[in-house]
């Protein structure tokens, strides 16, 4: 450590504190500055007020009418008259308004520089090297401390009053070998740090209306000058504190400012430096003290969800009615899960955007299952010889079909009844779960079945197919990566439309309508809580992910679930669906962050990329996969045990890839095909660097599209879900390398 800075150096308490906010977990630490001995002009009471002065003057310069002093002043000429008598009742002014000699002694007096100054003191910061914009009035109060056992870097301070003491352990901080050179401040610094403790003194009087600091004028040091009474600056520790909050909502660290005026960021860059050159201990002092700060009890956490999800069930059945009796109960827990993200989004904060796609996935889900439910009700093949393997003859079918139920039909209608044959017959007959191929078979069942429940929502709800659309729209966009950002406002508006939707399904009439529910200030709490640990998390293990905003949110989405799932996991009082809810979420999200990882591969191709190249893939899927297969080997990544990729990743729709290709987005495994097959015709593409960087990593993305499964099922247990989190965070990171590496080499 530098000459000066010993454990025998003193150290200084100037009142730190966390006003207006609540200090939870808290470290003190002990700062090294260079304190200079200052001699300033000390305060004095004036004799006049300024517009006392500012009369006296003009009627020492001979001005001595009022209506000469009001126009000179810009003061209305009853106040002028007001201060004149009043100049004249203390014997100032004599009738003629003339100064008296009582008045020309005083103001020279007042002219004159004072005899009397007063110490104060300045600080240079022992780490940077910069002049703090403080100024300490009067003598520096020395602390009492002790030394701890065994702790070379600590110290058990003595704090508060002698009555009242408070004792806390301090962190030095020392200044090391490369610590800038000193040097004396000026006195044109020293105004300039007066100036910024006085704007940091008002703005603390009115953060905290009890604040009452002592603020010199710095005009006064201006006018009459500053004098450094010490060469070099005498070594000192000041305390400071660094707490967490103890508010959810607030999901950072803070620093106190060191001479008491609350909270500041006079230091909080040089924490950061530290904390990133993970020098002195910082980071892991960081990430203890917000892990304190930010701890969520496993028990606490499941009993919330399961009240949250109580609560949604029940506002599914007041919103429902009598319908409730005759919907499939699947349905109504997909409701509800839909109820329960609307709540989140109505609590707001930054997991607003993700809980409102969630509402809508869960919505479209239980579309999916009442319809379902409604094939299952007239299982009839016969109603699959009017169809045909064209999407687009049945796509005009259909919509003839709507019209004459008195539908509304649209664009998006068309698009959504674009199906080929094999779906609806998967439908029927096979399971298949996607809304399109469900509501196919309804439609085209109400010319065979009479009465069909379908065939009466066209006249009750004919924008019903148009909604129907519409959740199919947002569902997709919600589950995979997009930069459009959802409107609550419009999710609350559909979600009470498709509750309408249901009950005329079921010829039930209206229901109660419940207000929004919000989360409850624990749950919010805890949730706040969850948000910033995935936020820390993110920018300790993702290094440069905040330079891509998007693939930042959604690894912050991505680690949200992934804490809440373990913390279940462990505390094993979640109920089955809570927890199946949760998985489902976190495979969600990590299907989405990966998505948002391709996107960046993409944009870094796009500058050397042009046209989209022909991928030559065509119907059959075997030679598809055969292609894939050989494009992934020559470009240097693993294949499975029996030298192939997962079906997963090379059934990826021949038409979802050319979209992706051409930037429309689209699935995990579209987006992963194309980019794959662009490299193996481009030699510069980047998926090379991250063939060479991570093998494994198109292994790991079919697993990932395997785990997603569809709607809410998932083909993965909690377990297996948290050790293949662990290995996403290996991958991205090995790709965020291998892609600044190429952006560096371009």
């Amino acid at each position: 450590m530098p000459s000066g800075f010993d454990r025998t150096t003193p150290i200084i308490d100037l009142g730190a504190n966390s006003q207006p906010l609540r200090w939870g977990s808290r470290r003190w630490l002990l700062w090294p500055v260079h304190a200079f001995k200052l001699l300033i002009p000390a305060p004095r009471n004036r004799a006049l007020n300024l517009f006392q002065r500012a009369v006296l003057d003009l009627c020492r310069a001979g001005m001595r009418w009022p209506e000469q002093i009001s126009a000179r002043l810009e003061l209305p000429t009853d106040l002028v008259d007001f201060l004149l008598d009043q100049l004249r009742d203390i014997d100032l002014l004599d009738q003629a308004a003339s100064p008296t000699e009582r008045a020309l002694r005083l103001l020279a007096e007042e002219d004159e520089p004072p005899e009397i100054e007063e110490v104060a003191w300045v600080f240079v910061d022992g780490l940077s090297g910069r002049l703090w914009r403080r100024l300490r009035r009067g003598e520096l109060p020395v602390t009492d401390c002790a030394d701890l056992p065994d702790q070379q870097h600590s110290v058990r301070l003595r704090r508060g009053t002698i009555g009242n003491p408070r004792f806390d352990n301090a962190r030095y901080l020392w200044p090391d070998g490369r610590a800038p050179v000193v040097l004396r401040p000026s006195a044109r610094d020293i105004i300039k740090a007066a100036r910024s403790h006085r704007r940091r003194a008002m703005a603390f009087r009115q953060e905290w209306e009890k604040a009452n600091p002592d603020v010199l004028d710095p005009n006064l040091l201006a006018r009459q000058g500053v004098r450094v009474l010490s060469p070099v600056g005498e070594p000192t520790f000041i305390t400071v504190c660094l707490f967490a909050p103890d508010d959810a909502g607030q999901r950072s660290w803070m620093v106190t400012d060191p001479c008491g005026l609350g909270v500041s960021d006079l230091l909080r860059p040089t924490i950061n430096d530290l904390a990133q050159q993970d020098q002195q201990g910082m980071r892991r002092l960081i990430e203890r003290l917000t892990g304190e700060a930010w701890q969520v009890d496993e028990t606490e956490l499941a009993q919330v969800l399961d009240d949250a999800a109580r609560a949604a069930g029940e506002r599914v059945r007041l919103r429902l009615g009598e319908a409730v009796d005759l919907l499939p109960v699947e349905a109504l827990r997909h409701l509800a899960g839909a109820e329960e993200a609307l709540a989140h989004a109505h609590a707001g904060g930054p997991g607003m955007a993700r809980a409102l796609d969630d509402a809508y996935g869960k919505a479209h889900t239980a579309l999916e299952t009442v319809l379902g439910w409604l094939v299952g009700l007239y299982p009839d093949p016969e109603l699959l010889a009017a169809l045909t393997p064209d999407p687009e003859h049945n796509a005009d079918l259909c919509m003839n079909v709507a019209v004459i139920l008195g539908f509304e039909t649209t664009e998006e209608t068309r698009r959504l009844l674009r199906v080929s044959r094999a779906v609806v017959k998967g439908a029927l007959l096979d399971g298949n779960r996607s809304l399109p191929g469900r509501l196919t078979a309804a439609l085209l069942a109400t010319r065979l079945h009479h009465p069909y429940p379908l065939a009466g929502l066209g006249r009750d709800c004919p924008w019903a197919l148009a909604l129907m659309a519409r959740f199919q729209q947002l569902r997709n966009r919600g589950q995979h990566f997009s930069e459009r950002p959802p409107n609550l406002a419009e999710a609350s508006a559909d979600q009470d439309r498709l509750f309408d939707l249901l009950r005329a399904l079921v010829g039930v009439g209206p229901a109660g309508a419940p207000a929004p529910a919000a989360v409850g200030a624990a749950g919010l709490d805890l949730l706040l809580r969850i948000r910033a640990q995935a936020e820390q998390r993110v920018r300790n293990q993702y290094s440069g992910s905040d330079e891509r905003p998007q693939l930042h949110t959604r690894l912050i989405e991505m680690e949200t679930t992934a804490i809440t799932l373990a913390k279940l996991t462990e505390a094993g009082a979640a109920s089955a669906d809570i927890l199946g809810g949760r998985l489902r979420d976190f495979v969600v999200a990590a299907a989405i962050a990966f998505e948002a990882l391709l996107d960046e591969i993409d944009q870094v191709a796009a500058p050397a990329g042009g046209e989209p190249p022909d991928h030559a893939l065509g119907e059959d899927k075997d030679r598809n996969a055969a292609h894939i297969t050989a494009v992934a080997a020559a470009l240097g990544f693993a294949l499975d045990d029996h030298g192939a990729l997962p079906a997963a990743l090379t059934h990826a729709q021949v038409e979802r890839v050319r979209r992706a290709a051409a930037g429309g987005g689209e699935t995990l495994s579209a987006r992963m095909v194309a980019l794959l097959l662009a490299a193996g015709a481009d030699p510069r593409h980047p998926v090379r660097a991250v063939a060479t960087a991570c093998p494994d990593f198109l292994l790991l993305v079919a697993r990932l599209v395997k785990a997603r499964g569809h709607a809410d099922l998932v083909m993965i247990e909690p377990t297996e879900a948290l050790a293949l989190h662990e290995r996403l965070i290996a991958d991205v990171r090995l790709v965020l390398d291998a892609l600044d590496e190429a952006t560096a080499g371009a």
